[in-house]
């Protein structure tokens, strides 16, 4: 048929935000990890947002703000933490605004923190 597939929850975000949008961050609770991309390894804040799965960009001149850098509603987002290295934590995102499927690998300095990023993804992946 070729339509939009409906979303199976109709949710209102509790507080909108866009990719690309440079936020104070303020108390928000968040975890430091790291992205790796073809232009090398980078340091993201995971926020631990009760809706959005958000990764956040450090802004190096003003300290306490990022900027977004990827953003999903946590309930279209799966997590798996890698056998290999329990540091690292594989993201699938699914049915994004672009409508294709995204992938990101997320390192952790240590396992307990790998291991409370996933436990946020999937506890709010399954409340929504």
């Amino acid at each position: 048929d070729g339509g939009a597939e409906a979303s199976p929850v109709s949710v209102e975000p509790p507080q909108a935000f866009s990719e690309g949008e440079t936020f104070d961050l303020g108390a928000s609770p968040r975890i430091v990890c790291g992205v790796t991309s073809s232009k090398g390894k980078h340091t993201r804040y995971l926020l631990l947002d009760g809706f959005w799965f958000m990764l956040v960009q450090p802004d190096p001149s003003t300290s306490g703000w990022g900027t977004i850098k990827t953003l999903c509603p946590l309930w279209q987002v799966q997590s798996m933490v890698d056998r290999g290295d329990p540091r690292t934590l594989q993201i699938f995102m699914h049915n994004r605004a672009d409508k294709h499927d995204s992938q990101v690998t997320l390192t952790f300095e240590d396992i307990s923190r790998c291991l409370a990023a996933n436990e946020h993804v999937e506890k709010n992946h399954q409340q929504l």
